[in-house]
């Protein structure tokens, strides 16, 4: 899906101000609008093309100047939020309205902030706490996987320059959307050494992909691994908060070992009751981590190439299973 592109699109009335002169001075001219023509600094506000950095610098003022209930729904349920979701905004007015229960009106809110808040990233840290934590409602909430490309761009884009990304980091995994990893995967093909090291750091596919190997070349090798493990991918929940290196998503090995697909909501392997119909994966754990892989990646290919095989191999007890994989290494190369 095109996402709209708000810097093409003419800036309202109080965007304008704000870009060509900044903050203090929108604010200045805010407040005399509203004392002289209070109706028409109300229309401004609620204009179509309005920029959510705007509103959230006029938060203050709207404040003060006790404007919520004039604002339309849109702005009214980005405050709302922003109430919601830092300390910082506890003042905002309360309202007999219950927006937030209105999952439409929350999720075109959260649009509306990031679309237009995006190319104003950067505003302050508050402006961009903020729209980590949009991303993170939007994506978990609502479903908006259109908003992928736009947050991963603003991550590496944050990454060049420095900046803090964790948060934003783990509102895309928190997603459990698969398809982050392959938008992240396309950095390996970057000539920006910084763009190949973080899609590395987060993907967790080094060896193969070292940042001195020819970027079509890392790029490649990566998709190649994930077309085949996806259907076995599952995210882990961890985050930067926990370790500097966290692992935020693994290969499913007990799923690829029996080729079934797994559920992408499910965290843990299996669920105990599927486990019970699949006593094999008793002695498929007891084996080595390495012995696990080598049958995980095994079965899998050989139950693509042939089911009936597949099934006669799967009947051998694990050792035996081991044994006829490792002679077979060399046809079905990692």
């Amino acid at each position: 899906m095109q996402l709209m592109n708000y810097r093409v699109v003419p800036p309202s009335y109080l965007d304008r101000i704000r870009l060509q002169s900044g903050g203090d001075t929108l604010k200045r001219h805010f407040l005399k609008m509203v004392k002289e023509h209070r109706k028409q600094a109300i229309l401004h506000m609620n204009a179509d093309h309005l920029h959510f950095a705007t509103l959230f610098l006029l938060l203050p003022e709207i404040n003060v100047l006790n404007l919520y209930e004039e604002l339309n729904k849109r702005n009214r349920a980005a405050i709302a939020l922003l109430g919601k979701v830092s300390e910082h905004f506890k003042y905002v007015p309360h309202s007999k309205e219950n927006l937030l229960g209105d999952s439409e009106s929350v999720r075109a809110a959260l649009k509306w902030m990031l679309l237009t808040g995006i190319p104003d990233d950067g505003l302050n840290d508050m402006f961009d706490q903020i729209l980590d934590t949009a991303a993170s409602l939007l994506l978990q909430n609502h479903g908006s996987s259109y908003m992928l490309p736009s947050l991963v761009r603003l991550l590496f884009r944050r990454n060049r320059k420095g900046r803090y990304i964790h948060d934003l980091a783990w509102a895309l995994f928190r997603s459990q959307d698969l398809d982050c990893l392959r938008l992240i995967a396309e950095r390996l093909r970057s000539s920006n050494k910084k763009d190949v090291a973080l899609a590395q750091s987060l993907l967790r596919y080094n060896g193969k992909t070292a940042v001195k190997s020819p970027k079509q070349w890392r790029y490649a090798s990566f998709v190649s691994w994930f077309e085949e493990n996806r259907p076995f991918l599952a995210f882990t929940g961890d985050n930067f908060n926990r370790t500097s290196a966290p692992a935020l998503f693994r290969v499913d090995l007990d799923a690829k070992y029996l080729a079934t697909k797994r559920l992408l909501q499910e965290q843990n392997a299996l669920d105990p009751l599927a486990r019970t119909d699949h006593p094999c994966l008793d002695d498929f754990h007891d084996a080595t981590a390495a012995e696990q892989l080598l049958l995980a990646n095994y079965s899998y290919r050989l139950h693509v190439q042939n089911k009936k095989q597949w099934k006669d191999w799967m009947v051998y007890p694990v050792k035996k299973q081991i044994q006829i994989a490792q002679g077979r290494q060399g046809e079905h190369h990692d």
